[in-house]
């Protein structure tokens, strides 16, 4: 677990000193990881953090035969809104879950937004994490997530993110969407994420057909994911 937070810390620092470290708005972030295991104790852990003139910052965690994580984020203030919510829940024996929503809404009306989810389905041992920021105002406007976990030798771990933003002066445009679907079982956790430039306007491509992704949950298909053109932004990290 302390693996976990030192390299979620130093993404998001990474990231958002990229975005403007000396612009003043309004950002919000949290995290939220679980490990559970079949034979033996788990354990579950969150943060959250926000700036802004009004705002609130929420965590939870259990342990036990249900591990469970969550964090809660927002800050408001004149430059815009900014929101972000990381859950995280392994189970004893069964496969862990964990997603990061973020949002951020300026004051011009654009709308920045993240999403991260990782799952990892072994027999014996399951851990993931999620997590992320959100900025508004001038060089914060952006919202990034990550996403990662790892298994026991027996299971796989999957995870991807997604980030997109809306501008009212101009149609709305992917960010970038990244997936890892075969990592390797056992190895440490490699976060999947997206940054978006700190300013100026995104000239993306059109739009592709891609086909729909099942995804699946303890070995059982529980729906689709159609992602988005992935130009023309890249991942920064990914995992292999």
């Amino acid at each position: 677990m302390k693996r976990f937070c030192v390299k979620l810390a130093a993404v998001f620092g990474l990231s958002l000193a990229a975005l403007g470290s000396t612009a003043i708005a309004s950002e919000a972030e949290t995290s939220a990881s679980a490990f559970g295991r079949r034979f033996g104790p788990g354990s579950s852990a969150a943060t959250a953090r926000y700036e802004g003139d009004v705002g609130f910052a929420r965590t939870e965690t259990r342990s036990g035969d249900i591990n469970l994580a969550r964090g809660v984020a927002v800050g408001v203030d004149e430059d815009g809104l900014s929101l972000s919510l990381s859950n995280a829940v392994a189970p004893r024996g069964g496969p862990a879950l964990a997603t990061n929503f973020n949002m951020s809404i300026d004051r011009d009306g654009q709308v920045s937004t993240s999403t991260g989810m990782a799952v990892a389905d072994g027999r014996f041992e399951n851990e993931v994490n999620a997590g992320g920021a959100a900025g508004s105002g001038r060089g914060s406007r952006a919202a990034i997530s990550q996403a990662g976990g790892r298994s026991d030798p027996t299971g796989t771990v999957r995870a991807e993110t997604h980030a997109d933003s809306f501008d009212p002066r101009g149609p709305r445009r992917p960010i970038g969407f990244a997936q890892s679907g075969g990592i390797r079982p056992g190895a440490a956790p490699q976060p999947i994420a997206f940054v978006r430039p700190a300013a100026g306007p995104m000239h993306a491509p059109p739009l592709a057909l891609v086909p729909a992704r099942p995804v699946y949950l303890g070995g059982r298909q529980v729906g689709f994911v159609t992602p988005p053109n992935p130009a023309p932004f890249a991942p920064r990290w990914r995992g292999r």
